[in-house]
């Protein structure tokens, strides 16, 4: 090797690193003054942007008023910017604020100004309301800008409610659970209940007497169940109390809660192939409490028969069982009973029964 060669291919080698060096160098001292520059440029035209548009006032106060009420308040929308905008979108919180269509497509030239009507209806609400109007607008090249508006106030409610909503939480089934509701007077001096209705047939109401210690108070008793079901069901219905109230003549009182069986079957009809005798179809059992199998019995029109010897460990306390059964052997039947024994308390124990119907394809 030629080590003057080598020597000469290190210089070059060198050579090429630095000027890769001072290249990017170069690059970097040129460009990031004009980065800056137009990260600076693009804030101060964003700020521009919010600043250039504007609803007049910002905020709306219109005080403590009455339900079923329209209150009507009349915005300024204000374009400080040198370019024409137009309005292309209107957005509001909530229904009970509207915003006229008319204004959408309409062009705001420069330093001018148009107006803004606004509806908001108070209707059956109750308490501290807010709620706020959006409007976006584009120029010619296509830029968007945005601007709100906030309406707030407080609504005096003819009667009070409470609680305003009643929750039952979880009932079991074949039980009753009872809450009460209290309604007073609160924009009007006296009242009277007129009439209560539930839609669904699970939530009965009975109106009460009034409260000896608040004469003005009348309480309304509400009661789920009993139910009878063998799934867990999610309930919500509306308890609707009419009343002589003038603005909101009926309260809808929302009304939640569910319905939990003691014992759970799934599925509660088995279908199955007879044909595929070699195969097996499973059926599952939920408890609240810890229980355990101690018969099944399977229905056919030759009698009953005991297969109780096809329970996976069906001699142990379980929330949860899983029983197996062998196609052939359920080919013969059409139902299949199970007898439990269920955990109520530290020494008792209950019996139930639960049956599922089977199916042949």
């Amino acid at each position: 090797m030629n080590p003057s060669v080598s020597k000469n291919e290190n210089q070059m080698l060198n050579k090429n690193q630095w000027k890769f060096i001072i290249f990017w160098l170069g690059a970097c001292i040129v460009g990031l003054p004009l980065a800056i520059a137009y990260i600076s440029n693009n804030k101060i035209q964003d700020s521009t942007q919010i600043e250039s548009i504007r609803l007049e006032p910002a905020s709306f106060d219109y005080g403590t008023v009455l339900q079923a009420e329209t209150i009507h308040h009349e915005f300024h929308l204000i374009n400080s910017s040198t370019n024409e905008l137009q309005i292309f979108a209107l957005h509001t919180t909530c229904s009970c604020t509207v915003v006229s269509n008319g204004l959408l497509g309409e062009i705001i030239e420069p330093g001018k100004r148009v107006s803004v009507p606004v509806d908001f209806d108070t209707a059956d609400r109750d308490g501290p309301s807010s709620s706020a109007i959006t409007i976006l607008l584009l120029d010619a090249n296509g830029r968007k800008y945005m601007t709100e508006a906030r309406l707030h106030g407080t609504v005096l409610a003819d009667l009070e409610v409470s609680p305003q909503m009643v929750d039952f939480g979880t009932v079991k089934v074949g039980e009753c659970q009872t809450k009460f509701v209290s309604i007073r007077p609160k924009a009007i001096k006296e009242f009277k209940i007129l009439g209560l209705k539930t839609t669904q047939k699970e939530f009965r109401s009975t109106l009460l007497s009034t409260d000896h210690e608040n004469s003005n108070v009348i309480r309304v008793a509400v009661i789920l169940g009993p139910v009878a079901t063998r799934h867990r069901e999610i309930l919500n219905d509306y308890l609707q109390v009419v009343t002589t109230s003038p603005r909101v003549p009926v309260l809808h009182i929302p009304l939640e809660g569910q319905v939990l069986p003691s014992v759970a079957v799934a599925p509660e009809t088995l279908v199955f192939s007879p044909e595929n005798k070699s195969d097996s179809s499973t059926v599952t059992i939920r408890t609240e409490s810890p229980s355990r199998i101690v018969q099944i019995l399977g229905a056919g029109s030759d009698g009953s028969v005991d297969i109780r010897t096809y329970v996976k460990t069906p001699s142990d306390w379980s929330l949860v069982h899983s029983c197996q059964f062998s196609n052939a052997d359920l080919s013969a039947l059409r139902q299949l009973s199970v007898k439990l024994e269920i955990k109520t308390g530290t020494d008792l124990v209950e019996t139930q029964s639960v049956s599922v119907k089977l199916k042949s394809l």
